[in-house]
């Protein structure tokens, strides 16, 4: 039976930062990067566009609401 990919999206404003999240979910095969935003209005936009599974991020949840009206019907799950 094949695993399950889940499709990531990377919001972080500090470039670093996204690079250590996204080094990280792409050491397991079941998550697939698929954007990388640096800012809540980047995000909502690659949100919209990609569709990830996982919205992940680092930070205040300020924008979480936004994020979540970007994907109806998400439980907008994040990683933190």
């Amino acid at each position: 039976m094949a695993e399950a990919v889940f499709r990531a999206a990377i919001v972080d404003d500090e470039p670093a930062a996204r690079e250590a999240i996204a080094t990280l979910l792409r050491g397991d095969s079941s998550i697939t990067v698929v954007a990388e935003a640096s800012n809540g209005n980047e995000a909502v936009a690659v949100i919209r566009r990609e569709r990830p599974d996982l919205p992940a991020r680092r930070g205040p949840r300020r924008r979480e609401r936004t994020l979540r009206g970007a994907q109806p019907g998400s439980a907008g799950p994040a990683i933190a």
